[in-house]
């Protein structure tokens, strides 16, 4: 049996084992938010993302990292940054049509990946981590809901592109 999660009014049916989930965790943001700030380079970001992608495959990843000097920092940035996050996913259901999202959601299967996650960060739309076989980090910051749903669909083909 497959988890599924099918845009507000699809109806499955040929992407059976199309599996799809969409997520925004503190453990992903905290590195890309210590990147910003300069507090890692980018190969340090990249094995962190990468990190944090195998410990969540595995239903591993921490809710936060005490361990690390700047986490009570990167809290308050996080709590506001989530909360405009909630309520622009909240928001973009209820201004598309059914038929808009069933066509988002057949375009993405379409790609060929039996399953895809993935992890919007505090970045610029357009940026993107992937963390092959399945898991894309897409930035989500000053995103309009059509500029996130091409992100989704780039991020998709670039990891099917990957798998070869």
């Amino acid at each position: 049996m497959h988890s599924r999660r099918f845009p507000l009014g699809y109806a499955p049916g040929g992407f059976d084992s199309f599996y799809w989930a969409e997520d925004a965790k503190p453990s992903f943001n905290f590195w890309i938010w210590l990147y910003r700030d300069g507090g890692i380079d980018e190969p340090n970001l990249t094995r962190r993302l990468a990190e944090a992608g195998e410990l969540d495959a595995l239903g591993q990843v921490p809710k936060r990292h005490p361990a690390h000097e700047r986490w009570a920092e990167f809290v308050p940035v996080w709590e506001s940054w989530k909360r405009q996050y909630v309520e622009l996913q909240m928001e973009a259901p209820r201004n598309d049509s059914p038929a808009k999202l069933r066509q988002h959601y057949e375009a993405v299967a379409a790609v060929g990946l039996d399953a895809f996650r993935v992890e919007w960060v505090m970045a610029p739309i357009g940026e993107v981590w992937l963390l092959p076989p399945e898991t894309a980090v897409l930035g989500f910051d000053a995103a309009s809901e059509a500029e996130r749903r091409q992100a989704v669909l780039h991020g998709a083909r670039e990891l099917r592109a990957l798998s070869g």
